[in-house]
């Protein structure tokens, strides 16, 4: 039945794509502004700062990047040379008014390139990048098999190029689109703009001297609900946290998130729940300067990981080869440590092919606070 579904979801989001493709063709374009699209989520967002870090040097080229308006507060600090343009993503699948008000807009820049950068693509991002009205189209990656073929060829077909045809880690594919498109040599290390003493001065201010102590950051949900921690699991984990070691425990994550994370509240003294109390850069704040960070496949892992903060991260098969390269998976380090139960369909990008994911739920809980109490010794 949810199969079904899927596939009628699909089918009504492909006929109002070829609706709007009546009307909105290309145009015969002879500007330098190049758009990039990106409205994945905040840990993909984390890589193409790699690509505006490296892109910024260019001056022959205006660039602008389309991101969901949730994350706009990514850009808070930039002040160089990309302009950002910030998208209702949910208002856009479901209000054709504003869908058509936007392509229109986007389409007044004249583009002469347009690349669609999000890794898994959806209807909705080959709607925005092919009716841009760009002299070229290009995508990162085809459509993903789950897709029906007939209409998976139908839009790849829209473009006039794809960089990739085969799952590559990000890390490399953003390498190769700076080096191969833009032929430039990737610096080592990107930057995110933080204005660092404010952000922490207005964590303060919102939810106290958290961060004038040691402490431990949990973030044990995410995007997709089938990658979130068991509940027992995790109160298990938090019990001997509390047990162990004297370092207060922070939850994080978005507004919608915080009374999930009320229920770990098991003691008020060294348990707080922050989520949706601060900001995007105030978090990531709280997440550089932290003890040790636990979570899942989120946003929030990536931005431990940015900043090399020691993390135990549960990660499953799904992601495999992708967000953390494959090699990761069976390499021992000092500031990571990935936990799955192996599985010969790894890779599925959580298309689980069986009742629950168990990648994720047969991974037993010592394993779990061995690798925590290694990496906290």
């Amino acid at each position: 039945m949810e199969k079904i579904f899927i596939l009628l979801k699909n089918l009504i989001s492909f006929s109002l794509f070829q609706v709007l493709h009546f009307f909105f063709k290309r145009k015969d374009q002879n500007q330098n502004n190049i758009l990039l699209i990106h409205t994945a989520g905040l840990g993909d967002l984390i890589y193409t700062y790699k690509i505006i870090c490296n892109l910024e040097k260019i001056r022959r080229y205006n660039f602008f990047l389309i991101v969901k308006n949730e994350h706009k507060g990514l850009f808070d600090d930039y002040r160089r040379n990309f302009r950002f343009i910030f998208l209702d993503y949910d208002k856009y699948r479901f209000n054709i008014i504003y869908r058509l008000n936007f392509i229109k807009e986007i389409r007044t820049y004249s583009f002469t390139k347009t690349f669609q950068l999000n890794h898994n693509r959806r209807i909705v991002d080959d709607d925005l990048a092919i009716h841009s009205g760009a002299n070229q189209i290009i995508a990162f990656n085809k459509v993903e098999e789950k897709f029906p073929k007939l209409l998976r060829n139908r839009l790849d077909s829209y473009y006039d190029s794809i960089i990739f045809d085969k799952p590559l880690d990000i890390k490399k594919k953003t390498d190769f689109f700076l080096k191969e498109i833009f032929k430039i040599n990737p610096l080592l290390k990107n930057s995110i703009p933080l204005n660092e003493q404010e952000k922490i001065k207005s964590v303060h201010l919102k939810v106290g001297n958290i961060m004038t102590e040691e402490y431990i950051v949990i973030n044990p949900i995410s995007t997709a609900k089938i990658r979130d921690w068991e509940f027992n699991q995790l109160n298990e984990i938090i019990n001997y946290l509390i047990e162990k070691f004297d370092f207060k425990i922070l939850f994080i994550g978005a507004k919608k998130e915080f009374e999930d994370l009320d229920q770990y509240s098991i003691d008020g003294n060294r348990i707080k729940n922050i989520a949706g109390s601060t900001d995007i850069l105030e978090s990531f704040c709280i997440v550089k300067y932290c003890k040790l960070f636990i979570g899942v496949d989120s946003g929030f892992s990536h931005v431990a990981k940015f900043y090399d903060v020691p993390r135990v991260l549960k990660v499953g098969g799904g992601p495999f080869g992708l967000m953390f390269t494959k090699e990761s998976y069976s390499r021992t380090s000092e500031k990571e440590k990935l936990l799955f139960h192996p599985l010969d369909c790894f890779g599925c990008n959580w298309y689980c092919i069986y009742k629950e994911p168990y990648c994720l739920t047969k991974l037993d809980t010592s394993t779990i606070i061995n690798s925590i109490e290694a990496m906290l010794n």
